[in-house]
């Protein structure tokens, strides 16, 4: 009885996916077409825009990084005239979300008052 339960399931998952694949496929095209129906001119306008906002993009990301290397040189700088070691950059992301939620936990937590 299992099995046959199994089966089903197992089906029901594939024609789900299947379709899910499917109707993705049919909307890329979809955009496509929209994009090919455009007016030449609309087309060709909005072709440049999305390329000069994506260079915009770059350009900001450059200067972004580079301010933040500028940062953390001038944080070098102070930290050594002062004679302070400066900890490791930690990687943001999953260990620092990791970390953060250790830190909250209850156990982790030590009471200063005893």
């Amino acid at each position: 009885m299992n099995a046959q339960k199994n089966y089903v399931l197992l089906l029901f998952v594939l024609t789900t996916i299947g379709g899910a694949v499917l109707a993705w496929n049919q909307y890329r095209e979809l955009v496509d077409l929209r994009t090919a129906a455009l007016k030449p001119e609309e087309g060709s306008d909005l072709r440049k825009r999305i390329a000069d906002l994506e260079r915009a993009n770059r350009d900001l990301s450059a200067q972004l990084a580079a301010q933040r290397t500028a940062d953390a040189a001038r944080a070098k700088t102070v930290a050594s005239a002062e004679g302070v070691a400066m900890p490791e950059a930690r990687p943001a992301g999953a260990a620092a979300v990791i970390n953060h939620r250790w830190l909250r936990r209850p156990s982790s937590i030590r009471i200063k008052d005893r």
